[in-house]
Order: structure tokens, then C-alpha cells, then sequence
């Protein structure tokens, strides 16, 4: 729908994304904002800049690096102090025993000058070092007069969080749709919901016992020696065959439907179907006894969790989409967004509350965006259409609906026709086949057919204005 689209574009354009462990805003910082949010501190300041290195191998793996091949790294690179421990010590002085797995090497001290301008550029120069050193991050330590730290401002130029380093995929349209690849749940691919075992199809009526049939995938004669084999392993585990299912204990359940080492259970009996599913019939036999449920993962909602990170005016895209088009215009026209957010986003703003005001004049405040297209009525789809035809400005067009007040109360026909009354105001032409009294009365020019319907009907009964209409005795 053009609607989501243009939330996709939202969300990709001023998104803000935040790490869902720290809560801090995920930001690709750059060189010149880093200096600018370091300036905004008092003058006088002593700052610390600091570059975080990892001990990790080269080769990508947990192990840590040996101490000494790091330390001669850092000093042939000119680094000479490590801020260890709330103080700076020398690289050579600091034993492995005391090295953390991320140590942070220094790389500049300076007092902020009154004048920012002054500190401006030692500070881009360090902060351009420790950007290198630290592959991408730097820290910018604020030290109170007896040197102890104060306060820490991270800065990443990469888009991950710059507390903890986590990574995170820039905002981009595809990352908010469920179609693609980028943006789908991993673990429902983007339908919301999981297919699994479901037990009442399995064990339909619990008042049975096993030996009465209870588990009733094995009561067919192709699968009946599994029913023999069930019972078996049951009396070999001492766990009751002639009682009632329901009656059974939680253990005894488990043992059914997981099994051990000599018997599959229910589940592995399923997990070896699963490897015939070539087999049309066997395809059809799982079928039988699965279900549907929601998502474990995505919660419904279909999209992977890195786009649900992402924010704008405080709501995750999902969100939005479960708000009636009613609510959802109500929120839209009173976001407010920064200055620079606001600019960027202009046209995309605009755009999305011309859309939802078109779908809520036509009728459709209590859909939701979420809503599947196959569960419209046909008269919700013709007046979609119709609010996508009106945002999209078209002229010279010709429209034509059939009864697109069907499923539409009485009391909004009157807001659907002056929807119509402005695609004429564009130099549009409006044919509607129709009905409803108010739509008729409302026409500029009429043709009735009948006398009767289907093959009764057929002939131009009536043509010309609605004042003629009712003046003809055969309409």
C-alpha cells in the first residue's frame, strides 16, 4: 500500500535507532560533530581523548591477543599510555595480569579554551587518531580537577552503538518491509506466525488412553506399528497405557511426545516425516496436524528486530500499523520532529497526512495499515483506491466504481461524495454504478436501466437529471 511505503521512507530518512541493551541513541558520528559536541562544554574543561582497543586476535577469533605482541604494536605506532584503572599509566609498566580484554590507549590531554575556536582543530586531529586507533571508535574522557573521571562522551563513525559496540544496520527502506529478505523475521520470514506441532490436533479427545487411540496420527493402517511400538516403549518406561491422557503426569507427556534413546516419540516420528516431504501425501499428513502461532521472535509484528529498534516520534513502524488510519492521523498531525528532521522529512510529512485524511474522509478511519488486503470488503478496496487515485492528484482521468458505499455507514456517504465532487474539481470524470439514494440524488446526470435485473433488465429506462428521474413512472 502507498501508505506503508511512504513509512518505509520515514523511517529510512529520520529513523533513530537505539541499542536495545543500552539505550543509548545509535549515531554515525563524524569528525566535525564530534568536535562540536566536545565544544559545548564549558571552557576550562580538561578533557581526555581515548581511543578503545580490543585484545582480540587478528584472525576474528575469542582468544585474546598476547599482551607483549600489542604493546610493541603500540608503541611502534608513538602511543605510550593507557588510561587503566581511573589514571594514566605507561604501556610498559602495566603487567598482562592487569590488562582488561578492551584497554584504552591515550591519545591526547587538553584544557578546552575559553575561545572555542582555539581547541578546535588539536581536537579534530585527536579525535581523527583515536577514530583510527580505535577502528572507528573514540572516547572523550571529562576529568574533574584531581583527574579523576567525570563524564564519558563515546563517538562512533560507524553505525554501532558507542557504548558497547554492538552493530546495527543503517536505516534503509527495505530493512522496514516484510517482503524482503533485509527486512522479514528470520525465524517467521515475515508472515508473523510459525507452523508447529499442535497437541489438540495430535491428541484431539485427552479422555482417551493410549491404548484406546489417543494419539491419533498412528491410528491410520499405515502408521499403526508405531502405535504398537508406543505402547512398548510406555511399559518398558512403567508410564500407563489404559489411563485417560489427560490423567498422565507432565514427565509421562514428555516421554510421549519427545521419546529417548530406543524410542522417537511424537516429535521425532514428525522430524522423520519431514525428511519425505517430497512425498504429496506426506506433505499432506503434516499439514494435518500443525498449527499456527505467533511468532516467537518478531511477536506478530514481521519484521526482524533491528528494524523494531528503530523509532520515530517514540513508535516502532509496527506500532504505527496497528493504529486505526483514525488514531493514526491524530498522532501524525501532532509529531513534531527536530528542525533538521523536520526539514529532511517535509515532503514525506505532507504526503502521509494528505493520505490518511483521503482514507479517513472516505470512510475507512477504523482500518488498520496492517490489515490484509484478502479480508477487505469489495467497497473498503474501491475506496482505497480511490484515496490512492486522489494522493496521487491525477487529471483528465476517468473513474469508475462499482457501489463504493457498500460496507459504508449511512451517516459518511455524504464525506465519500464530496471526495467524489473533488476528482470532478480536477477535471476528472466520475462514473458510479449505484444504489444508495443519497449517491443517486447527488449525480449530475443519470442513466436507470431495468425494468427488471440479470436478463429482466437491459433497457435504458431513464437518461438525464435527478429532478426527470422521479418524474418517470417506469424507473
Amino acid at each position: 500500500r502507498p501508505e506503508f511505503a511512504l513509512l518505509r521512507l520515514l523511517f529510512a530518512s529520520v529513523g533513530e535507532t537505539r541499542c536495545p541493551d543500552c539505550g543509548v541513541k545509535v549515531e554515525k558520528h563524524t569528525i566535525p560533530g564530534a568536535v562540536d559536541a566536545c565544544l559545548m562544554l564549558p571552557g576550562g574543561s580538561r578533557l581526555l581523548v581515548v581511543a578503545p582497543v580490543a585484545r582480540a586476535s587478528a584472525d576474528g577469533s575469542d582468544e585474546a591477543r598476547p599482551w607483549e605482541s600489542l604493546r610493541r604494536e603500540l608503541e611502534r605506532q608513538g602511543f605510550q599510555r593507557l588510561w587503566l584503572g581511573g589514571r594514566i599509566v605507561e604501556v610498559g609498566e602495566v603487567p598482562e595480569s592487569r590488562v582488561p580484554a578492551e584497554i584504552e590507549v591515550v591519545i591526547d590531554r587538553l584544557v578546552l579554551a575559553d575561545a572555542p575556536a582555539e581547541s578546535r582543530s588539536r581536537l579534530a586531529e585527536a579525535l581523527e587518531t583515536a577514530f583510527k586507533a580505535g577502528a572507528g571508535r573514540a572516547m572523550v574522557l571529562v576529568l574533574d580537577e584531581a583527574s579523576a573521571e567525570r563524564e564519558r562522551l563515546p563517538f562512533d563513525v560507524r553505525f554501532n552503538c558507542a557504548r558497547c559496540g554492538r552493530v546495527f544496520p543503517e536505516p534503509e527502506p527495505q530493512l522496514f518491509s516484510f517482503n524482503s529478505a533485509v527486512g522479514a523475521c528470520p525465524t517467521c520470514q515475515g508472515f508473523g506466525r510459525t507452523s508447529n506441532l499442535d497437541p489438540d490436533k495430535i491428541v484431539p479427545d485427552p479422555r482417551k488412553s493410549i491404548d484406546t487411540g489417543a494419539i491419533t496420527c498412528w491410528q491410520t493402517p499405515a502408521y499403526k506399528q508405531l502405535h504398537k511400538e508406543c505402547r512398548q516403549a510406555c511399559h518398558r518406561q512403567r508410564v500407563r497405557t489404559d489411563v485417560p491422557y489427560v490423567d498422565l503426569s507432565e514427565a509421562d507427556k514428555r516421554f510421549v511426545w519427545d521419546g529417548d534413546g530406543d524410542w522417537i516419540g511424537v516429535r521425532g516420528f514428525f522430524d522423520w516425516l519431514e525428511t519425505k516431504r517430497y512425498k504429496v501425501h506426506v506433505r499432506v499428513m503434516i499439514a494435518r496436524y500443525r498449527g499456527y502461532y505467533t511468532c516467537p521472535t518478531c511477536g506478530g509484528r514481521r519484521l526482524r528486530p533491528e528494524a523494531l529498534n528503530v523509532r520515530v516520534g517514540g513508535k516502532t513502524i509496527a506500532d504505527l500499523a496497528l493504529e486505526p488510519v483514525k488514531d493514526l492521523r491524530a498522532w501524525f498531525d501532532a509529531l513534531r520532529l527536530g528542525a533538521e528532521d523536520e526539514e529532511k522529512a517535509a515532503v514525506l510529512l505532507r504526503e502521509i497526512r494528505s493520505r490518511l485524511a483521503y482514507l479517513d474522509d472516505v470512510g475507512l478511519a477504523y482500518l488498520t495499515l496492517d490489515r490484509q488486503t484478502r479480508s477487505l470488503s469489495g467497497g473498503e478496496s474501491q475506496r482505497i483506491n480511490l484515496a490512492s487515485a486522489l494522493g496521487s492528484s491525477l487529471t483528465n482521468t476517468l473513474y469508475v466504481l462499482d457501489e463504493p458505499t457498500v460496507g459504508l455507514h449511512a451517516r459518511d456517504t455524504h464525506r465519500l461524495l464530496g471526495i467524489l465532487r473533488g476528482l470532478i474539481a480536477k477535471g476528472n470524470t466520475v462514473v458510479v454504478v449505484e444504489h444508495d439514494p443519497e449517491m443517486i440524488g447527488a449525480a449530475e446526470h443519470l442513466v436507470d436501466l431495468g425494468p427488471g435485473a440479470g436478463e429482466a433488465g437491459g433497457e435504458v429506462i431513464f437518461e438525464g437529471p435527478y429532478a426527470g428521474l422521479a418524474a418517470c413512472k417506469t424507473s
